[in-house]
Order: structure tokens, then sequence, then C-alpha cells
């Protein structure tokens, strides 16, 4: 038999609310479901909705059911250890995040601070949480809708697409269209993960589909920006600087892609945050590099692209990319086997 079994108490009170789209019930099982813990016992007055029931089972829970006027513990499945959790409290273990939710408080305060603290918090880049003012009112209309996080990956990827294609003409105009594009693609590209925490849904590949898309979205850009170029000035020095930067980001993105393989295969959504946590604890180089990675993610490209195509000077950004990636490459070379060694991440539950 199992070794551990939550106990779901359902609060009267709140049993019909939801929170970022999931009804507190469900949402106390799934949370108990990333714990490893796949046998759940709804306790409350009378039974539970149907549905959430179905949809649990669906995820792969053994649910049972019982009236707590029968007695909530003499009615549990016999295992070895039971886990009491509320449904009228919400809570993140990974960011230790706790509060109680009922019909006064602020749902809509608590669920914005739930986002933040849930992706990252203020450990993030100062380009990262700019966009999170734009991705986190977006996510909080997006779980209410029949869509998963990979939904919202794949959007984002065609936003992305539609700045490298809108790049690809030239012109100013052209640019600042490219440039919106792209930071819409940024918002997505934020919200996705948001939309998979809220929703208690993050797998490894969506963490996989996410990198992938990432990856691909940086040569749309840089293959639209180059495209647009070379058609109005030939092969000048931004399209020459292309030869360094194109090899360069690849380098980079192999060593990465091999990092996240190898030490968070299991867990991949996890890395960049245990990444940051490790470099943040080693020698000044390790501890250089955490800010410098801030300048390779995509929302800090997304607010240079925009202010390169508000002053006309797209193109330049080839230039600035073969130089950021020469230099960012040395970094992540530097600190390769420190992190191979030392960076743990604990493997995602499947459910």
């Amino acid at each position: 038999m199992d070794a551990t079994c939550a106990v779901i108490l359902i609060d009267e009170a709140t049993d019909r609310m939801r929170f970022l789209g999931t009804n507190l019930v469900e949402r106390a099982a799934l949370t108990a479901a990333r714990a490893g813990i796949t046998r759940v016992h709804l306790v409350g007055r009378g039974a539970p909705d149907g549905d959430v029931v179905w949809r649990l089972r669906r995820r792969g829970l053994i649910v049972t059911c019982a009236d707590i006027r029968d007695g909530a513990f003499e009615t549990a499945p016999q295992t070895g250890r039971l886990i009491l959790l509320p449904t009228d409290v919400i809570i993140e273990p990974r960011t230790q995040y706790r509060a109680r939710i009922s019909r006064n408080v602020d749902v809509a305060a608590l669920e914005r601070e739930y986002l933040r603290r849930s992706n990252g918090g203020h450990t993030e880049s100062a380009s990262t949480r700019i966009i999170r003012k734009f991705s986190i009112p977006l996510t909080r209309q997006l779980v209410k809708l029949p869509i998963s996080a990979n939904h919202v990956t794949l959007a984002g990827f065609a936003l992305a697409l539609l700045a490298g294609w809108a790049f690809s003409f030239g012109g100013y105009w052209w640019g600042i269209a490219g440039a919106l594009f792209y930071y819409a693609s940024m918002i997505l590209d934020c919200s996705d993960g948001e939309v998979a925490r809220a929703k208690l849904t993050a797998s490894p590949f969506g963490a996989w589909l996410e990198t992938a898309t990432d990856y691909l979205s940086y040569f749309a850009v840089v293959g639209g920006i180059l495209w647009g170029d070379v058609a109005r000035e030939g092969f000048c020095r931004h399209a020459q600087a292309t030869l360094v930067a194109v090899p360069a980001t690849v380098a980079i993105m192999a060593l990465v892609g091999y990092q996240r393989a190898r030490v968070a295969r299991s867990n991949p959504g996890a890395f960049d945050d245990a990444l940051a946590a490790q470099l943040s604890q080693g020698n000044g180089v390790q501890r250089f590099s955490v800010w410098a990675r801030q300048l390779i993610k995509r929302s800090f490209l997304a607010h240079l692209i925009l202010f390169q195509a508000v002053i006309g000077f797209l193109p330049a950004l080839l230039e600035i990319w073969a130089m950021g990636a020469t230099g960012a490459l040395v970094v992540v070379l530097a600190v390769n086997t420190y992190l191979i060694n030392n960076v743990r991440v604990e493997p995602l539950a499947a459910a």
C-alpha cells in the first residue's frame, strides 16, 4: 500500500471558489501530487464535485471520498502516513509561499503575488520584472480558458516568427512592427511558465518545448534582421558580424542544453533557478556570471530590440549580438564544470 495519503479537508465556505482558474479542492490535491503523493482522500459535508474527482483520477491520482460526519480519519485509506491539506490555504512549497483564502480576502491580489513569487520574484532581472507587469495580468485571464501552457508557448513562438518576417523587409516602420511582435512574444514566453505553475501542470516536455522555441526564436530574429539589412545595404559590417554571432550562439545553446540535460533532465523548468542559486555561492567569476547571464536572456533582448528599433539602428544589433555572444561563451565555458559538478535539481512529480 502507498506510504502516504493526503487528506483534503474541504472548507464549505470556499468549496466553490477558484484560484487562478482552478477549483480549490483540485488545487490542494494537485499540490499533494507535486510532492509525489498519488492517493488523496476528499473529506467534506456531502459528496465532492464529481467533475473535480473525474479530473483528478484522469491525472492518475487515486481518489477516495468521505462525509466528515462519518469521521475524517476512520474512513481514510489504510496508509503509513496521513497529511492534512485544508482547501482554504494556498501553498507553493518551492518558494515557501503560503496564504489563506476566504470570501473576504482580495483574491486578485493573492493571485498576482502567487504568480510573482512562484516565477522568480525579486531574484529576476529588472527586464524580466518589467515584462511580468504585462504577463501576470494576461496569465490571470488565460488560466480561465481551456488552454495549456504549451499552447501559450507555441503562440509566443508564432509571434517571434512574425517578428523575424517583419524584420526581413528592413526599414524603420517594419523594424518597429517586428520589435513589437517580439516584445509580445516575450510576454507570452513569461506567461507560459506562469500558466503551467498556476494550473499545476508544469512538465518536463513543456520545459523542453519552451527551451527549443526560445532557441529558435533567436535565429528567427537574427535571420530577419540580417535579411532586411543585406537587401538594403549588401554584405556590410552588420552582416559580417553574424559570422561571429551565430557560431558563438550555437555553442552557448549546445553547452547550456548539455547542462540542462545533465543536471535537470527530469525537471528542466527548475534549471535556471537552481543554476542562479548555485552560482551566487561561488567565486568571483561564478558570481559575476549570475549578472552576466541576464544580458543574453530573451527578456533583455526584447528591450534591446525595441530600443534599437525606435532609434533606427536595428542592424547594429547584429554587432552587439556578436560581442555579447562571444563574451557569454567565455563565461559559460568558465563555469561549465562547476555547474555540472554542483547543480542539483529535484525531479518533477509525474502527476
